[in-house]
């Protein structure tokens, strides 16, 4: 988020998901110092749970990232439905991943 620096306030609004305990506390922490309370908050929860009551409405969003988390997802589809259904009829979904090809042949 620090790489929007003073842009991220631009979007109004700005939710972090993640399923991992301590690393919501770390991303509350950052928020806190960087003075984003306003705009933006965490979400402890699973990307594939579509009745997560913290979570934006249906329609409701412009923007949905995936940053180096979709490949950890067991069921990485299911996370992609529900990020759609979050968003807006008109918007951007990203996926950043690392995907090690190699890891696969050998294992074969």
């Amino acid at each position: 988020m620090e790489f929007f620096g003073s842009q991220l306030s631009h979007w109004g609004r700005v939710v972090v998901l993640d399923l991992c305990p301590s690393l919501v506390k770390v991303a509350r922490k950052r928020i806190e110092q960087n003075g984003w309370q306003n705009f933006a908050s965490v979400v402890l929860g699973d990307a594939c749970d579509s009745n997560n009551a913290e979570l934006p409405p249906a329609g409701t969003v412009d923007v949905v990232t995936f940053s180096y988390a979709l490949t950890m997802i067991p069921d990485w589809e299911e996370a992609i439905r529900n990020a759609f259904r979050m968003l807006k009829v008109v918007s951007v979904t990203t996926i950043t991943a690392v995907f090690f090809s190699f890891l696969f042949t050998t294992m074969q």
